[in-house]
């Protein structure tokens, strides 16, 4: 008896792409044209390889995606890492108006970038994207997805394999591009188990599953599931881009985040700030729990060069102060009224009962 999936699978082949030739060949053959990997950015994406990119919620997947769209399309370092220059193609189905100022903001050439600025059902979709995108490609960026899913069940093996393997196809492209798909995590997915939401078949089929990470204004990119040699952790600086001349309908300064690759020294000496910050900031809530974001802010918060008379860089400050607090929220250190937890409360060295 015939194989559901197989059915299923077969079917859906013919649909976007006649089968291919099943007479044996010499493996003889394959060995003569058999080539080494080519970097498109070195030790990271491959020509011709399907990518993940899996991080949580605001954890910085399109920002870091705008730094390797600005250093392949100019052909410069990313960190020490070197890059093939070339035209890159983004299929932007979230937030598109965000996307851009995220790479104006990198001053990114934009002649070197095309864009689909609209989700769609990529398995039904994929002849006629091939079609349409004529352009040579040395990268496909799709954002994300969940935007180009299209129809069918994210948890089902099958639909989220024959997803996956439309994906690849557009390393057919002019150019045979790296593809790298943008991605959700599993429910509940910690730093060590970053994988991409949906059946379990999709980390068959793809090359690569990238992970990223981000605490506090720290973030590291690294390698999961590889079909490819493991590199060593890329580290990442959040910071706060401001558009000199460019404010919304109320008046207010346009902001937007950008990443920037920095050593291990910077990294740590991050994280070392950002863990004394979590015991000032406990402490603060510890004595008044009703403390206001703006009290912290100006207390916890300050940039260099900055006083409390600034005012721009103000509304920032509060909201960065109250992004942190939620994350001590989240992270088991503050009840949501702001109150320390026994973790909270060992982190500032208070072993007190209550």
């Amino acid at each position: 008896m015939t194989n559901i999936v197989e059915v299923q699978l077969r079917k859906e082949a013919t649909r976007i792409g006649s089968l291919p030739s099943l007479t044996p060949i010499s493996a003889a053959i394959l060995s003569e044209n058999l080539q080494p990997p080519f970097f498109i950015l070195e030790d990271i994406l491959v020509r011709g390889y399907e990518y993940t990119l899996t991080a949580k919620n605001n954890h910085g997947k399109t920002t870091l995606m705008a730094l390797f769209i600005k250093a392949i399309t100019e052909g410069e370092k990313f960190g020490n890492l070197r890059t093939v220059k070339g035209r890159v193609l983004l299929l932007s189905g979230e937030n598109t108006a965000d996307t851009m100022l995220k790479l104006v903001a990198l001053r990114v050439d934009m002649t070197m970038v095309d864009i689909v600025n609209l989700p769609y059902d990529l398995k039904s979709m994929l002849e006629q994207q091939l079609r349409q995108a004529t352009s040579e490609y040395v990268g496909v960026f799709l954002d994300s997805n969940q935007s180009y899913f299209g129809e069918g069940d994210l948890n089902n093996n099958v639909d989220m394999l024959l997803h996956f393997q439309a994906a690849r196809k557009l390393t057919g492209l002019k150019g045979n591009p790296f593809v790298l798909i943008l991605a959700h995590p599993t429910k509940n997915a910690t730093e060590d188990s970053l994988i991409p939401y949906g059946g379990g078949s999709a980390m068959n089929e793809i090359d690569t599953n990238l992970t990223l990470w981000k605490n506090g204004d720290n973030a590291t990119l690294r390698i999961g599931k590889a079909r490819q040699l493991p590199f060593d952790p890329i580290r990442l600086r959040l910071v706060v881009h401001r558009f000199d001349s460019v404010f919304n309908n109320f008046g207010k300064q346009v902001t937007t985040s950008k990443f920037e690759v920095i050593g291990d020294a910077d990294a740590e000496k991050i994280e070392h700030e950002d863990n004394n910050r979590i015991v000032d900031v406990l402490n603060a809530l510890n004595l008044k729990s009703d403390t206001p974001y703006q009290t912290l802010a100006d207390k916890h918060f300050m940039g260099l060069n900055e006083s409390l008379s600034d005012t721009k860089p103000m509304n920032a400050r509060k909201k960065r102060a109250e992004r942190f607090v939620n994350k001590l929220i989240d992270d088991g250190f503050l009840t949501s009224t702001k109150k320390l937890t026994k973790k909270g409360r060992e982190a500032i060295g208070d072993r007190r009962s209550y």
